[in-house]
């Protein structure tokens, strides 16, 4: 046991006897040691004195008036377990039999016949129970700490995590919404050019100078833009499928979901569509790995995680443009995604902490929590895990490495 919790001055010991010569005989001696010591020749105080005030050793005499050591002991049992209880009588032929002893719960018994030495190594193994006991007690306080820290982490990182869906759902929601209605206007465009060959059909029917060449012309371009409009239209429709098959549910945990691998590339392909073409960006896809493999969680998530990897390596190019290779592979029981771009690369001040804590590359326009999250979904929700590798000046590959179902 570490000798610091042994320091006399730390425990103070209630003595509790009705005869004056024992107190003072026990006291002066007790406060030599270097205790800090309280005396009272009555039972009912030393209740008192117990309920109110610190006390952690009790040495209590057996045979008083009034009310017995036994009665002072039950007493307070009702309201303090934790202290030490030492009983001492003066009377060996009367010595409380040893099965009330243990009824007492007490923790020591002392012949004061037996002399003040005694007396004496009884007080430093009630010192030891004590000290033992307060290590314990601390040791239970910094695991009650430590669970509600670890409860507080918690609660906080899922609340992370959720923000961070919740802001890319509302990213990729107005993604969506900006394609939709630049593909809206294109509907537009194409009807107003539609009504435009319509009015000009109908002023040529009487006009002999408009040949059938003519008419023949007209109905050209009022099939194309009706094919316009028509590939407008579906892509809008692809947009809305999309949002549909990986928003309409509500997904607490991704208990119980599973989806193929075409599920997850398509939503890529309809999310990161118009950030790439903002951005003047390529991406290259190899996919090594058949579309129907399952992954189980939900897809919107590991969709997530991937999208935001293409939307980083897109802004690494610093609005210059560049290609990305996007690669999806087997690795032995697991499915491994690399994102690849050859921007500007991490810089090595960050790149140990790049997975430890929210921080950002992105100056004052970023969150700092898109990679720190996105590797605490995969680890959290897939099993798996996320690296990196990484070049100043010549790019990046994020690497996220899942279980196959």
């Amino acid at each position: 046991m570490d000798n610091n919790l042994l320091k006399e001055q730390d425990f103070t010991i209630l003595v509790v006897d009705d005869q004056d010569e024992v107190i003072e005989l026990v006291v002066p001696m007790l406060k030599e040691e270097g205790y800090k010591v309280i005396s009272t020749k009555d039972g009912n105080e030393a209740i008192d004195i117990v309920r109110s005030q610190e006390i952690d050793i009790l040495l209590l005499d057996f045979f008083m008036p009034c009310i017995t050591g036994e009665e002072v002991v039950k007493e307070i049992r009702k309201f303090n377990n934790e202290i030490t209880i030492l009983l001492q009588t003066g009377y060996a032929g009367e010595r409380p039999p040893l099965e009330m002893l243990k009824a007492l719960d007490i923790q020591g018994y002392h012949d004061k016949t037996e002399g003040p030495d005694k007396l004496l190594l009884w007080v430093t193994a009630c010192v030891r129970t004590c000290a033992q006991a307060r290590e314990i007690k601390h040791a239970f306080e910094e695991i009650a700490l430590a669970h509600e820290t670890i409860k507080s982490i918690k609660e906080n990182h899922d609340k992370l995590i959720e923000q961070e869906r919740l802001a890319g759902l509302g990213e990729m929601l107005g993604i969506m919404t900006g394609s939709m209605k630049e593909r809206l206007f294109g509907v537009d465009i194409s009807i107003d050019s539609i009504e435009h060959n319509i009015n000009e059909y109908e002023q040529s029917i009487d006009d002999e100078n408009v040949t059938k060449e003519d008419h023949h012309e007209i109905a050209k371009e009022m099939h194309k833009f009706t094919k316009n409009a028509k590939e407008y239209c579906d892509s809008v429709r692809n947009i809305v499928k999309a949002v549909q098959g990986q928003y309409a549910r509500v997904t607490p945990s991704s208990n119980g979901y599973s989806f193929h691998i075409s599920e997850l590339t398509h939503w890529i392909d309809v999310v990161t569509k118009d950030e790439l073409m903002y951005r003047s960006c390529k991406l290259n896809k190899d996919f090594q790995i058949e579309q129907d493999i399952e992954i189980k969680g939900d897809s919107n998530d590991l969709a997530h995680v991937i999208s935001n990897l293409i939307k980083n390596a897109t802004e690494s190019y610093d609005g210059n443009g560049g290609k990305i290779d996007f690669k999806i592979a087997k690795n032995k029981d697991n499915i491994e995604f690399s994102v690849k771009d050859y921007g500007k690369g991490i810089s090595k001040e960050i790149q140990d902490k790049i997975f430890k804590s929210a921080i950002t590359t992105k100056g004052i326009d970023g969150t700092g929590l898109g990679l720190y999250v996105s590797n605490s979904v995969v680890k959290g929700k897939f099993g798996g895990k996320m690296w990196f590798e990484t070049e100043e000046g010549k790019g990046t590959t994020v690497y996220v490495e899942v279980p196959v179902e």
